[in-house]
């Protein structure tokens, strides 16, 4: 009893065996709108952090991150469905270990296509990796963490995300309008 689990609901945090060996966690309703958080179209929401919230990741800011046990998800909401065709990630500490991901997408928050499956960092750079796919449609992108090649924990700096007019320059962290 109290042992951490994994209920496998995203509307639910701080999992943990109760008395009657099921595992539980706290209903995530941040708004108390009674409809679960990851059901409303947040910015960004987590489904777990140690300290350092999902939010560090859209803040600009390199030297903030999210950071969360392995087996938690992260998710970012678009205003809207949007055509897109690249996604850039910068791992907290991406030099020093690699970092195991799948990444999906959906258009509606239910029905989920898998972009990565068993993905990993390079493990060579604190700055963006950029993933380039052919264009999608997603409203909701959503990076599930299986931890570090050095320790059991997802850290993420910044996520960013390019319509499909965009395309990362080659060689370079700028982006570059597709003519």
């Amino acid at each position: 009893i109290g042992m951490p689990c994994n209920d496998g609901d995203p509307c639910t945090t701080n999992d943990v065996y109760v008395a009657n060996c099921q595992c539980e966690g706290t209903f995530l309703d941040n708004d108390s709108n009674s409809i679960c958080d990851f059901e409303d179209c947040e910015p960004v929401l987590a489904t777990q952090d140690n300290g350092n919230i999902a939010s560090n990741t859209i803040d600009g800011d390199l030297n903030t991150y999210w950071e969360a046990d392995a087996g938690a998800l992260i998710e970012y909401c678009l205003e809207e469905v949007t055509v897109l065709n690249a996604i850039s990630i910068a791992f907290h500490r991406g030099d020093e270990q690699t970092i195991n991901f799948d990444l999906e997408v959906s258009v509606d928050g239910e029905n989920w296509t898998s972009l990565l499956c068993d993905a990993s960092s390079n493990g060579g750079t604190t700055d963006f990796q950029t993933l380039n796919f052919p264009p999608f449609q997603a409203k909701k992108i959503r990076i599930i963490g299986y931890g570090g090649s050095d320790d059991n924990l997802n850290a993420l700096s910044e996520v960013k995300w390019y319509p499909a007019t965009y395309l990362e320059a080659e060689d370079a962290n700028i982006v570059t309008k597709w003519e």
